[in-house]
């Protein structure tokens, strides 16, 4: 016994190996890789369910105002008729232009004030136009619809092809970004505040287009004012995801678009959050609407304060993972849109109803998924959820869902943890048979 404590002795008094952790720290590798393991996956679930996603009742962020931006005394002002170009072969016209290229990246280099007509066209495919938190800024000076009116588009995109258009901020412009016959192209990072009848991105006749991460604010007149915050029209496959839209009187609209994707957007103080317009097969989830608010007249647009709008015959939609909270109503199914599955929503408190059904549309659309409903905050807790006849919810939720955002993050999170303590346990395991051998190797040398 007294030779394995001069051995043990020795060993202590050895230097360790660079690759060896000392002895009490290996000792307690387990539990510390597991409460680090714990606290990162809790610090990570505290940050997302404290998102907006969770609590629609977080206000969204506001329009940048021009103050913010990147101010310098050298704006660059468009003449009454002119517009600056960026043109196929990749020149900038006129040449005086705030614009700098590298490669394929065209920084602005001050704020643009623009006129009338079109403030930037962009002629040139494969490209990014970094805006670099400028100001791009419509004529108008005064915050009403006289000034939008008169105001022009900020930029213009047409037959384009992989054109990334980030970190812009336009302001009273008549339509902040104009994205034409184009595919294949991003729209990110973007803070557009319009004052006019029209749209803050208005997507037409394009395909496999991404607009993301924008935060689009109206001011526009909502008596009669039909403009939406992202307008995608006949169009085909885009994704419009995680966007702030305040005002408008629709924040996203589809209309005759099909297989398009809408997802983590949050909608509030419009008239309708989300509207699906003889639109079919596009996936509709992950959404906060909020606080829709009821115009004074409906126009041409027969709707008002609802958070997600199924019209004319906008067929074989998934609507799910959303919630539709202190609006008017939450879901309005008008003129015959069906075959819809609306699954995994919250649907509270909404003022006049969770549905309404407008009665040429009464007829079949599906309110569960065959296992998973609807959360209504007006279920009585047994049964079914009925809408109408051809409406039922046969699986409703007792409490509020949280499965299509969370059960994803809680699943990766698990394995995380099961794996960090299992290999934990094998570079323990491992090292307690090293130290093992070792000692039986250093008696066996000494004669013991």
């Amino acid at each position: 016994m007294g030779m394995r404590k001069r051995f043990r002795d020795f060993r202590n008094w050895c230097p360790q190996p660079p690759d060896r952790l000392p002895t009490k720290l290996k000792q307690y590798s387990v539990p510390i890789t597991i409460l680090l393991t714990v606290t990162l996956f809790a610090a990570s679930f505290s940050i997302f369910y404290s998102s907006s996603i969770f609590h629609p009742s977080i206000p969204l962020a506001p329009a940048i105002p021009i103050s913010a931006s990147a101010q310098s005394s050298n704006t660059f002002y468009i003449g009454p008729s002119n517009t600056i170009y960026i043109r196929p072969d990749g020149s900038i016209d006129p040449s005086t232009a705030p614009i700098k290229r590298v490669g394929n990246v065209f920084t602005l280099t001050d704020n643009i004030t623009g006129n009338n007509e079109t403030a930037i066209e962009v002629q040139k495919n494969n490209i990014i136009i970094d805006g670099a938190d400028y100001t791009l800024q419509g004529p108008g000076t005064q915050r009403s619809l006289t000034d939008a009116l008169i105001g022009g588009i900020g930029i213009v995109i047409s037959n384009g092809n992989n054109v990334t258009v980030e970190n812009f901020l336009i302001t009273n412009a008549l339509v902040g970004i104009e994205l034409e016959n184009s595919a294949n192209s991003q729209l990110i990072q973007n803070s557009i505040t319009t004052y006019s009848y029209e749209n803050g991105i208005d997507v037409f006749n394009s395909s496999n287009n991404v607009i993301s991460n924008n935060n689009i604010v109206s001011y526009a007149n909502l008596d009669g004012c039909q403009n939406s915050g992202v307008d995608l029209s006949n169009s085909f496959n885009n994704t419009v995801s995680k966007n702030n839209l305040v005002g408008s009187w629709i924040g996203i609209y589809l209309g005759d678009t099909n297989s398009s994707v809408v997802s983590g957007n949050s909608v509030t103080q419009s008239c309708t959050g989300i509207g699906l317009f003889a639109s079919d097969a596009n996936q509709v989830f992950g959404n906060n609407v909020f606080g829709t608010i009821e115009a004074i007249s409906h126009g041409d647009y027969p709707d008002s304060g609802t958070g997600i709008t199924l019209y004319d015959k906008a067929d074989y939609n998934q609507v799910y993972g959303n919630n539709l909270l202190n609006n008017g109503y939450g879901v309005n199914v008008w003129f015959s849109s069906a075959n819809n599955t609306i699954y995994d929503n919250n649907f509270e408190k909404n003022k006049f109803g969770q549905v309404n059904l407008l009665n040429e549309s009464r007829v079949s659309n599906f309110w569960d998924n065959g296992t998973i409903g609807n959360y209504w905050s007006d279920y009585q807790g047994q049964g079914t959820y009925v809408i109408d006849q051809n409406n039922v919810d046969y699986h409703p939720l007792t409490h509020p869902t949280l499965l299509s955002t969370i059960l994803p993050i809680a699943i990766i999170a698990a394995v995380a943890v099961i794996l960090a303590v299992v290999i934990s346990l094998l570079l323990y395991r491992r090292h307690r048979k090293r130290q093992v051998s070792d000692e039986k190797t250093f008696l066996k040398g000494l004669g013991e």
